[in-house]
């Protein structure tokens, strides 16, 4: 597991006055401290090429204060195991669908809800890393779809794309006039990867590159090979932007690079 970023908090967290949210995906785990006042205490992102309840336990055995019992926890996994079906449909068979985005038959089947679209995304969690969850964490999981879904912005009719940008994937969420289009993730090697996928996006959806808006977060940068080719086909390009707030002795950095772990620790359940 290697550590790509890390901003460590120099005092005693008091766990239960904190909150403790950790993501995983495919490649990478993060996690972030946070207080009910939203100030960021601490955050750690890395790189891991192990599976995902390994790189779960030696996140924990690494940063051993993570085991404490804080006064809430978030757990989100980014992965492309999952199925969005309208919420009266829910209850229906959905196991084909699963099995045909990597489920296995012993993993752990979840809902969570997304009101807004009327939707369910039916997904599934690595029986492993369910039972790497220290004894003491209490929580309910969330799918990292179901985040963007739940902050979906008003598009005015010109569409959105949302692309989070992670260390060997991209999530994609596709929406106009308020009705979803996408919500998947593909994986890419090049900036021309990224390129194909939107462009066929729009291609297929008659999406119109000088209108939509494309909000972008995650690992990406403006001095970076992606953005520039990016930017030569989109013309409106928005960062997404973070909501916590970060101590002056910390390291500042790019409010969109972590954006999935400030929307994980605004959870509510």
């Amino acid at each position: 597991m290697q550590k790509l970023f890390y901003i460590p908090y120099s005092d005693v967290i008091e766990a239960h006055h904190s909150i403790l949210s950790v993501q995983i995906g495919s490649g990478y785990i993060g996690y972030a401290i946070t207080t009910d006042e939203h100030h960021l205490l601490e955050l750690g992102w890395y790189a891991s090429k192990a599976a995902y309840a390994t790189s779960l336990q030696e996140l924990l055995k690494e940063q051993t204060h993570l085991n404490q019992n804080f006064s809430k926890l978030n757990f989100c996994i980014d992965s492309n195991s999952n199925v969005l079906m309208p919420t009266e449909r829910a209850t229906e068979d959905f196991d084909a669908a699963l099995y045909l985005n990597s489920h296995n038959v012993a993993d752990i089947v979840l809902q969570n809800q997304i009101s807004s679209l009327s939707l369910s995304n039916i997904y599934s969690v690595p029986y492993p890393l369910h039972e790497a969850f220290p004894e003491g964490w209490t929580f309910k999981p969330i799918h990292l779809k179901t985040l963007f879904l739940n902050n979906l912005a008003d598009d005015k009719g010109r569409g959105n794309i949302t692309l989070n940008i992670m260390n060997d994937h991209i999530n994609v969420i596709v929406s106009r006039g308020n009705k979803l289009l996408i919500a998947q993730s593909y994986h890419f090697s090049s900036p021309d990867d990224v390129l194909f996928y939107l462009l066929k996006i729009c291609e297929t959806h008659d999406l119109q590159q000088r209108e939509l808006v494309l909000k972008i977060s995650g690992l990406i940068d403006r001095d970076s090979s992606l953005y520039k080719a990016l930017y030569q086909y989109f013309l409106i390009i928005e960062f997404e932007s973070a909501s916590w707030k970060i101590k002056e002795n910390n390291i500042d950095f790019a409010p969109h690079l972590f954006r999935t772990l400030n929307l994980l620790s605004l959870c509510e359940s």
